[in-house]
């Protein structure tokens, strides 16, 4: 079971798609959704993180993808 990691822990590696969320303004977590690191950092305590249909997202916490299924 994979875990959230906290940015201030560990980056998530570059250009590899992973889960992430934001730690919105009223101090709760917003949508779960899948983007990758480019190296950006954005002005808070928070990296940019690319999607492919919204542009970027100001993430906080990221967590690896689980594997695909095996075919049985």
């Amino acid at each position: 079971m994979n875990n959230w990691i906290s940015i201030a822990d560990k980056l998530p590696p570059i250009n590899e798609p992973v889960l992430f969320c934001c730690l919105e303004e009223w101090g709760q977590f917003g949508d779960v959704d899948l983007g990758w690191f480019e190296g950006h950092e954005t002005q808070g305590e928070a990296i940019a993180m690319e999607t492919s249909s919204d542009g970027w997202y100001p993430c906080t916490h990221w967590m690896e993808l689980p594997l695909v299924p095996e075919v049985p």
